[in-house]
């Protein structure tokens, strides 16, 4: 809803009445008696009528007043102009004393707001440096998280060779089983032809061939036995050599690990550094912000109190927009 502005008949009829009453009229007076309207227009509408009043003094009076009382309201007319004179040019004074005060304090609001920007641009940097910091980690974290699938790629292919070389120890283990049953088979059947040999006492001759060729087949089972069990040993051998290696290189890749474990916690704890950092410069650029918001509702508020008081404060610089993002 538009403000009431007051009119030029208004102040008129106001200053009328005041003189009438033998008080003089000033601004807070003929503001009073008319009710609304700013200091400023009632001012230009009682110096307008004023010089009115020094033109033709006599015809401004109205026809209700007594010819008597012009005399009188005039000199009293001219003692309130001189005081409302006085007054204006007290009130102008410090008017002005309160603008250039109010102008040294936007100043001061302006050099405030000049080092905040500054403060928000050095935050903004810092985000930026920041980001890419993280950037970089997350990369090393990536080349890292690699090499640990490598390393576990190579650990699984051991362990299926491990599992392999115990495939083999078992099938070697039951080869030599069969040729212990073998010659086994091969004792019993040679006590068989030796009982068979000392029974038949006729067939000496031929049962000391027999017993020669059995004798012969016995040393070609323990020969055969000997050769497993040395096929045994030599493949109980590769197995130690094999888990020995293993062993060796598994405690290897368990310290490998536990380097890279290492790492990533201190990359971890890098990275957490550098969110809490962030954060930090997150809450100062907000903190920044609601100084800067504080500043201009001052400002404002500012303004609005010299356009009610009749002078219009400078024009404060147009405020630089923030282009910048936030990260969380």
């Amino acid at each position: 809803m538009p403000r009431a502005v007051a009119t030029y008949e208004a102040v008129k009829q106001a200053a009328v009445t005041l003189l009438a009453r033998g008080e003089l009229p000033t601004l807070e007076r003929l503001r009073a008696l008319v009710g609304h309207g700013s200091f400023t227009t009632i001012r230009q509408h009682y110096q307008r009528l004023q010089q009115e009043l020094r033109e033709q003094p006599k015809a401004q009076w109205p026809s209700t007043v007594p010819a008597t009382l012009v005399s009188g309201l005039e000199q009293l007319w001219h003692t309130a102009m001189e005081a409302a004179e006085e007054q204006y040019q007290a009130l102008k004074s410090e008017a002005v004393a309160r603008i250039g005060a109010a102008e040294q304090q936007i100043q001061d609001f302006q050099q405030t707001l000049t080092q905040t920007q500054q403060q928000v641009d050095t935050l903004e940097q810092k985000q930026a440096t920041a980001r890419e910091q993280i950037q970089t980690l997350e990369k090393a974290l990536a080349v890292a998280q690699d090499r640990l699938a490598t390393r576990t790629a190579a650990l699984e292919d051991w362990q299926k060779q491990a599992g392999e070389a115990q495939q083999a120890v078992a099938a070697a283990r039951a080869e030599v089983e069969q040729e212990r049953n073998r010659a086994s088979q091969a004792e019993i059947h040679l006590a068989e032809r030796t009982q068979e040999l000392n029974a038949q006492g006729q067939e000496v001759d031929r049962l000391l061939q027999q017993l020669a060729g059995g004798e012969k087949e016995r040393q070609t089972v323990c020969r055969h036995l000997a050769e497993a069990e040395q096929r045994l040993a030599d493949a109980e051998h590769r197995i130690a050599a094999i888990e020995q290696a293993g062993v060796k290189q598994l405690a290897e890749w368990e310290k490998k690990l536990q380097v890279i474990a290492a790492d990533r916690d201190q990359e971890s704890q890098r990275r957490e550094a550098l969110e809490r950092k962030l954060t930090a410069a997150e809450m100062s650029r907000a903190a920044a912000e609601r100084e800067v918001e504080v500043l201009e509702r001052n400002l404002d508020a500012l303004a609005y109190r010299f356009a009610q008081g009749g002078e219009k404060p400078p024009t404060p610089p147009p405020r630089k927009p923030n282009t910048s993002t936030r990260s969380r």
